[in-house]
């Protein structure tokens, strides 16, 4: 039991631990196996005391692992919920398959049998821990709910057949001791198998996100690229009639026509005011995100106000930016645009203070059913499947630089709050 208790301890640091090579690092963690260690054995005591029987690891592994998770700060975590799950079944399908082998067994080699196994139970703890590690899913924010209902299913339920086999292994005799052998092994293989098929389904979520992410940093480079011509034609075009039209109010004044040279001045003013529009706000990139979205928002009839106050360079990794900023402010154009009672407009708000990057994108709303249908994230565009994994995607980008989201309606406006941190945020 000594043993074992050093190998689960073990298995727990390395399933849930941030490893890091330092020696402040390494201190936490040696504390955390003794808290751990110690921890084991008592509840394995006490237990060992109140009922004079075996089977305390039932009570004590799930304890220890449930208050580690909790106290690493992932009690509310999918991932590290369904991870804990399925290596204590594991744990409790191996240890019950040790059991069951020595008791399908007759004669003086049912010990020895038992004492070999008992010590293979330890290094296939350790194993199990290095397998859970390789294929961890605890790096991935987005986590497949069904999937992981099914995997905490086959969980749950190896768990009662060990606990029962364990009540009742007394009773069994041989044959049935090898049937229970035979269904260990298999419920063992399937919970391992289980935990994988979790890994495949985040890392094929994560990779259809990545390419989501990068199609559409591509194609708001394409629109940005193509504004850009477009801004240059237009800036050509009024470059050449310019002099026509100095020309032909200078032939008004010389004629006295004064209100007729000022309404023809007023129109080329109206007229040359969006071509002439420019946005700069220091940052290169933002100041191309913002002019790409107010064209967006000029042709769907929306009008678009913003404040930015940034460093001309921002601690964000360039791609993150553009598709945060074109996300957040494409679903507040969408938003805007079925606005029937109320204008159609949406504000932006823009400022980096010490290490943080405050965002804040509000849009009109005058409909209950549209702000029902805002605050559950869901989208009336035919692309549907990608809009609304879009959410997931600045969910994602948000996490990964330790930042906060919070959406909410605020009267008939729908408001979008976002803070990420700039420190060593790009590899974080």
């Amino acid at each position: 039991m000594l043993i074992q208790n050093i190998a689960t301890t073990l298995a727990i640091i390395i399933l849930f631990s941030r490893f890091k090579n330092d020696s402040a690092t390494i201190r936490k963690y040696l504390i955390h196996f003794a808290l751990i260690f110690v921890s084991l054995v008592l509840l394995n005591g006490i237990w060992q005391a109140l009922f004079q029987a075996s089977g305390s690891y039932f009570l004590s592994h799930f304890i220890i692992i449930s208050v580690y998770i909790w106290r690493l700060g992932y009690g509310k975590s999918l991932p590290a919920i369904v991870t804990g799950t399925i290596f204590y079944a594991v744990e409790m399908c191996m240890i019950s398959l040790a059991s069951a082998i020595p008791n399908a067994l007759n004669g003086n080699i049912k010990q020895v049998v038992d004492t070999i196994l008992r010590n293979s139970v330890v290094i296939f703890i350790l194993l199990v821990a290095i397998y859970f590690r390789r294929f961890s899913i605890l790096k991935f924010r987005n986590v497949s709910v069904i999937t992981s209902a099914y995997s905490v299913l086959a969980a749950v339920t190896t768990v009662i057949l060990c606990v029962y086999y364990n009540i009742e292994c007394s009773e069994i005799d041989i044959l049935g001791n090898s049937f229970a052998l035979l269904s260990f092994f298999v419920i063992l293989v399937l919970d391992l198998v289980s935990y994988y098929l979790c890994y495949s389904n985040c890392k094929y979520q994560d990779t259809e996100k990545q390419l989501l992410i990068e199609n559409t940093a591509y194609k708001t480079f394409k629109d940005m690229k193509s504004l850009n011509e477009q801004n240059l034609e237009d800036m050509r075009i009024v470059r050449h009639d310019i002099k026509n039209h100095l020309s032909y109010t200078s032939l008004l004044l010389s004629e006295n026509r004064y209100d007729e040279a000022r309404e023809y001045l007023s129109n080329i003013a109206l007229k040359g005011a969006a071509v002439l529009q420019n946005i700069d706000c220091g940052n290169e990139v933002i100041s191309s995100v913002l002019n790409l979205e107010a064209a967006k928002a000029r042709s769907e009839g929306v009008e678009m106000d913003y404040r930015v106050i940034v460093e001309p360079q921002v601690a964000i990794d360039e791609s993150d930016l553009v598709t945060l900023l074109t996300n957040l402010i494409d679903n507040a154009i969408e938003a805007a645009t079925k606005n029937v009672r109320t204008s159609k407009e949406i504000d932006i708000g823009i400022r980096q203070q010490d290490s943080e990057l405050y965002i804040a994108i509000v849009n009109s709303i005058d409909d209950a059913s549209d702000k029902k249908r805002a605050l559950s994230l869901k989208t009336t565009k035919k692309d549907a499947r990608f809009h609304g994994y879009g959410h997931k995607i600045v969910d994602g980008i948000v996490g990964r630089y330790d930042g906060a989201i919070l959406r909410h309606i605020d009267g008939d406006k729908y408001i979008v709050d976002v803070v990420l941190n700039l420190g060593d945020s790009i590899n974080g």
